[in-house]
């Protein structure tokens, strides 16, 4: 009688000997143990894509990209972009008004002095007319005359920023600007040393923009076209007045900048020093009026401190982001006081050092 497993197609299970089913238990051993050695030495290739396994196996190669036409003129673009960026006037005046150092000694500025005075584009809404925010006092103090008046000897004065370009701003000034005080001390500044006698004038009046060498149109006094006009008009000396701000509202005083390493350092310093004990002497429970000096080979020197070729300082007369200087720039007879002070010491440095340019 045929077995019923062969009658449904299926093939008998061979047997073996003992010895047989060992020897066949060990080779198979060997493979199992020889398939997971491969396994795990081979790396893992994860399924990512669409209708992938996610299988274990040796991963072929990636090909690397090569760039696309596209790309290659979209880094060129950037490059040209980038070095003309750089090399423009802005820039440069931007860089040059980074990293003014220092906490207290020196306030680390975000105003747009030196720093640059082209930085920001002209204010369309700002008329090039000055608004007599303050008017020239009456004060009638007088400061000591020249020993000669041989019309030589020729004081600037510049009052920092002007026309589209209005300076540091602060809520403690209301809707007065930077360039609104620097222009009343200025005219006061200059009105003292005229009435003794002296020969002085102003960089810009906030009505007329003064024209220069470099003049482009624009509507900004850049710090250049102020050195070009120093040069023009072949001033002997030269002093820019600015006020300063700083995040910490708590930093305040009078700064007087000069430049360290320039062929007229030791009589800006002279300069510097005078007004710094004139300030003093006429605000003495203040007396936070402090000189300070930087390098035109690093970088940090005021342009208008050297760029003028003759003896310069920068003169921040307060800070604006601080609530008792705010409060004094913003009184008449406090500005007053401090443009008397910054001519009587013009007047006395000029009386000892007096002796025009060549």
């Amino acid at each position: 009688m045929a077995d019923i497993n062969n009658s449904r197609g299926t093939s008998a299970r061979p047997t073996v000997s003992g010895n047989q089913a060992a020897r066949q238990s060990a080779s198979n051993g060997q493979i199992s143990q020889s398939v997971r050695r491969a396994a795990s030495q081979a790396p893992i290739r994860q399924g990512t894509g669409r209708g992938s396994s996610g299988y274990r196996g040796i991963s072929a190669p990636k090909r690397r990209r090569k760039p696309t036409p596209f790309l290659i003129i979209l880094i060129v673009f950037l490059i040209v972009l980038m070095a003309v960026v750089f090399t423009s006037r802005s820039f440069k005046n931007f860089i040059a008004g980074i990293g003014d150092g220092g906490e207290v000694t020196e306030a680390n500025t975000s105003d747009v002095h030196n720093k640059p005075e082209s930085s920001s584009p002209p204010d369309e809404t700002a008329s090039s007319e000055v608004t007599e925010t303050f008017p020239v006092t009456d004060d009638e103090s007088t400061v000591e005359p020249p020993e000669k008046d041989d019309g030589k000897f020729l004081i600037c004065i510049d009052p920092g920023h002007g026309f589209g370009d209005g300076g540091a701003s602060s809520e403690l000034l209301g809707d007065v600007l930077e360039k609104d005080i620097n222009l009343a001390v200025a005219k006061e500044v200059t009105r003292f040393l005229s009435d003794a006698g002296y020969s002085v004038i102003l960089t810009h009046d906030g009505e007329h923009f003064p024209i220069t060498s470099i003049d482009d149109g624009d509507n900004l006094f850049y710090i250049d076209e102020r050195g070009a006009f120093a040069h023009d008009n072949k001033v002997d000396l030269f002093v820019s007045l600015h006020c300063d701000s700083f995040q910490k509202s708590s930093t305040y005083g009078t700064r007087i900048y000069y430049c360290a390493d320039y062929k007229y350092t030791t009589e800006a310093l002279a300069l510097a020093e005078a007004i710094k004990k004139s300030v003093n002497e006429a605000f003495p429970d203040y007396k936070e009026s402090r000189v300070f000096d930087k390098r035109q080979s690093t970088g940090e020197a005021y342009y208008v401190t050297y760029g003028t070729e003759v003896p310069s300082v920068l003169i921040e007369m307060g800070f604006i982001t601080n609530e008792s200087d705010a409060e004094r720039m913003l009184d008449d007879e406090w500005r007053s006081s401090f443009a008397y002070a910054v001519a009587d010491a013009i007047g006395a440095y000029v009386r000892d050092h007096g002796e025009a340019a060549e």
